[in-house]
């Protein structure tokens, strides 16, 4: 819907609040009543985060609602461009994603061909699984060649763009069309030439910065009234670990104000989501905090308080959340019984390696041994999921060191997730990571309009493993499904233990009986991904050949073992009158983890 005619616009609950704050930034003195906008999220098929749009999208809709502007949130797939759903708008803007950034340009150039008039512009913003482009530190020169080899782009923003945003409306609202005005601009002038505006990007105001708006949620309501999507919020940006790979301690500061970490107000942040839970039944939280515990020494205080809240308020919800190895071992006994208590059951970890050397390259701040004990403290502290961010190939390795990275995994009792035996490393532009590759002499140019840097591998034999394991998402496409199950499996173990699912403990031993099997075939799982990772390392070497077609043939084995389990024990508990709308949510992957093949730092 366009216009007058989108009911969102007048949906005033995620900015009432904050309306009348002085000192907002995101406050116009302009009349912007007369401006439509068009906010779309790109994806495509397979993409299992096709619910859910960015959640910058919709925090720009709601600065521009807040101001009266019209605004329209469209999730669109790629291959079902229509020109007549982007008529209309005086500003179209899109949130580019690394995995699809050649698709978008396209689209854009097919907008351009039948909308001449229209104004294209490109932002990032919150982290949004390590993908703000636009937010790098080479993001400045990045965005300029991405205007210069695409006409269809009027501007792009660097950084935090809420702020930017709300000033490039502002000259489009009043024909003024003055974008060296708006900060942190990368544009293109009347003479077709490329410009970059002088003054830098504000930082975030989460003082005054509205709740973004949630146009999409109220299709999941179920009858019982809970909703069976689940939502992404956030109450810090930035990071203060200093991980070389990484760009969230250095997001969004190219050419900006912004410090390495910033985030909302305990409180604040609870109101959203008592917002979420009360208004539309939301019980599934997915906190975007690439470091949940920030900031600094204050960070356990705030976290075990943010816990406390949700306790306070009467939530229920169940919490995926972001955390160091480092903090986890920092934690009491107490402080991880009132995290559960509050719903928090998904902990992710970046482990990233095993060994020394790599971690040293990554510049983390936790051991191997320090993840390791982490890990067990998590494992042994209560029905968690704890879940690893692990990369198992960098440009580094030698081939002889994939032996001793899989051991480690098996140590962890991790072999079955095969992210953690496929993740290449991804190198963005400008970081420190990338500096250090060009040292070694290991990073390939960088071509012009890339977001990545590719990369040769000190030994060719590694890169041939990691061909052979990115190679299986696309040989067996069974592989990505079981993966999301066996997630799910955890998640749902998790859950069970969850106070909102209390109810379900009538069922215990069904439960059990239900766990027992799945760990039966993840530990089945587990063997056949090490079988073949082994093989791959010794067809590497020049021993053997891996076949992909009997692991193949256990996967889509156990996919459908599985799902029968899965189907018999949610069976059970709605055959008994229970609820189990708590517990089942389809886990977000994203098309990096099922479709792409990043071996040698590239999307393909």
């Amino acid at each position: 819907m366009k216009g007058a005619e989108n009911r969102y616009d007048l949906d005033s609950d995620f900015w009432k609040a904050f309306r009348e704050l002085p000192g907002s930034p995101y406050r116009s003195s302009e009349d912007l009543s007369g401006l439509r906008c068009l906010l779309v999220h790109l994806t495509r098929p397979g993409d299992y985060s096709r619910n859910e749009y960015p959640l910058s999208l919709g925090q720009m809709a709601s600065i521009l609602r807040m101001n009266q502007a019209q605004v329209t949130i469209r999730i669109e797939d790629a291959p079902e461009f229509r020109s007549d759903d982007y008529a209309g708008y005086d500003v179209i803007a899109f949130y580019p994603m690394v995995t699809l950034l050649p698709r978008l340009l396209l689209s854009i150039e097919e907008i351009r061909r039948t909308l001449p008039s229209a104004r294209i512009v490109l932002f990032n913003s919150e982290q949004h699984q390590h993908e703000n482009l636009l937010g790098v530190p080479a993001a400045p020169d990045f965005a300029r060649e991405l205007v210069e080899a695409n006409p269809g782009i009027d501007a792009i923003l660097l950084g935090e763009a809420e702020a930017s945003f709300l000033a490039l409306c502002e000259e489009v609202a009043t024909r003024r069309f003055d974008l060296s005005r708006v900060p942190a601009c990368v544009f293109r002038a009347d003479d077709g030439s490329v410009a970059r505006s002088s003054a830098p990007a504000p930082p975030i105001d989460f003082r005054t910065l509205p709740f973004p708006a949630r146009d999409r949620l109220e299709a999941g309501i179920l009858e019982g009234g809970r909703n069976r999507l689940s939502a992404r919020i956030q109450g810090s940006r930035g990071c203060l670990a200093r991980c070389a790979y990484c760009v969230e301690g250095t997001s969004n500061r190219a050419g900006a104000l912004s410090k390495p970490w910033a985030g909302r107000s305990r409180d604040v942040f609870l109101d959203e989501i008592e917002l979420l839970s009360r208004r539309f039944g939301v019980c599934f939280f997915n906190v975007i905090d690439s470091s949940f515990e920030d900031p600094g020494r204050g960070g356990i205080r705030r976290m075990v308080g943010f816990s406390e809240g949700v306790i306070q308020r009467g939530i229920e919800a169940s919490f995926k959340i972001h955390l160091r190895g480092e903090t986890v071992l920092k934690l009491e006994s107490d402080q991880l019984a009132t995290m559960k208590q509050a719903g928090i059951d998904v902990v992710i970890i970046g482990a990233e390696s095993g060994l020394t050397s790599e971690l040293a390259s990554y510049q983390k701040i936790a051991s191997a041994e320090q993840t390791r004990e982490a890990v067990a403290r998590m494992d042994a502290a209560g029905p968690f999921f704890t879940l690893l961010g692990h990369i198992m190939f960098s440009p580094i390795l030698e081939l002889e060191q994939l032996g001793a990275k899989l051991d480690y995994l098996r140590s962890l009792g991790r072999t079955w997730d095969y992210l953690n035996l496929a993740n290449n490393v991804l190198v963005y532009r400008g970081t420190t990571y990338h500096a250090t590759l060009e040292r070694l002499g290991l990073a390939e140019p960088v071509k012009w309009g890339d977001a990545l840097v590719g990369y040769r591998y000190r030994d060719d034999r590694v890169a041939r493993v990691a061909e052979g394991m990115g190679a299986l998402k696309r040989l067996c496409p069974e592989v990505s499904a079981l993966q999301n199950l066996v997630y799910d499996t955890f998640n749902v173990h998790a859950r069970f233990h969850n106070p909102m699912n209390s109810a379900l403990r009538e069922r215990e031993g069904a439960f059990e009986d239900w766990w027992a099997t799945a760990c039966e075939a993840r530990a089945r799982l587990g063997s056949a991904f090490e079988a073949y990772f082994t093989d791959l390392v010794d067809e590497a070497g020049g021993g053997g050949r891996a076949e992909a077609a009997s692991l193949a043939a256990e996967v889509k084995t156990l996919l459908h073992d599985q799902r029968e389990c899965f189907t018999v024990f949610r069976g059970d508990l709605e055959g008994h009158g229970l609820d189990t709308t708590g517990l089942f949510l389809q886990t977000w992957l994203s098309l990096i983890n099922t479709e792409v093949n990043s071996a040698r730092g590239r999307i393909r």
